[in-house]
């Protein structure tokens, strides 16, 4: 997922019919900017459903993005890229959670 310049909204997905979330299928936020941009979570998601953990997808031991989990051991949600902690929870519009 790319944003534009300005105020992006990213709309985060999942399949609640599927078992498990396979890292090949989470959203990739590639260009948040904490600044201005937001994450619109799933229905029935809502921020306090969500856990938010450093993550080093290149496996260079530096950590260069966040993941979002569903609860603290869920499955991953969405992955933001080039983004360290914190995603503030004012920067996630939860719908009907």
């Amino acid at each position: 997922m790319i944003g534009h310049t300005g105020v992006d909204m990213f709309e985060l997905s999942f399949d609640r019919r599927e078992t498990s979330i396979r890292i090949d299928t989470v959203d990739i936020v590639v260009d948040f900017d904490v600044n201005a941009d937001f994450l619109q979570l799933p229905d029935g998601v809502g921020v306090r459903d969500l856990s938010f953990e450093l993550g080093d997808l290149d496996t260079d031991d530096v950590p260069d993005s966040t993941i979002i989990r569903l609860g603290q051991d869920g499955d991953i949600l969405a992955i933001v890229l080039n983004r360290i902690l914190p995603i503030s929870p004012e920067q996630t519009a939860a719908t009907g959670a």
